[in-house]
């Protein structure tokens, strides 16, 4: 036995009480209406016209899929591409770094050098100097 009285059943299934066809409000997009494509066409005619449109978006969705698949494989082919220069902008700073130390090292290394040489001229002008001190004084005893 059913759990439904008849109008509930008849309400679930969008009849009216007397056993008409009558949708139930909300539940359908309205009518169909007739347009100029199938107004003069039968059922049959109806069904052929309906059926070529959907073969005609089934292409156009071929078509779309296509695209897509071609923009996903450009965007692979983009991502494997961003990987590899990313890849060469590790290397190029690694390289980098060890250029900008070797350059450091050699900074140092002409400062050290300068500074020697700086202090080594010193010395040598002292030296210079005490020479010629020492032969002026050896020619004012010579010479008196």
């Amino acid at each position: 036995m059913s759990k439904f009285t008849s109008y509930e059943r008849a309400s679930l299934l969008g009849h009216t009480e007397a056993g008409g066809s009558q949708p139930r409000p909300g539940l359908r997009w309205g009518a169909p209406q007739e347009t100029s494509e199938t107004k003069d066409l039968d059922n049959r005619g109806v069904h052929d016209l309906s059926s070529q449109k959907i073969q005609e978006q089934d292409k156009l969705l071929d078509i779309l899929g296509e695209s897509i698949e071609r923009q996903k494989n450009i965007a692979l082919h983009i991502g494997h591409e961003v990987d590899e220069q990313i890849d060469l902008i590790a290397d190029l700073d690694h390289e980098v770094q060890s250029t900008q130390t070797r350059v450091s090292k050699a900074t140092m290394a002409i400062r050290k050098i300068d500074e020697k040489s700086s202090a080594g001229c010193m010395w040598t002008v002292i030296l210079a100097l005490f020479l010629v001190l020492i032969g002026v004084i050896a020619l004012a005893f010579l010479l008196p």
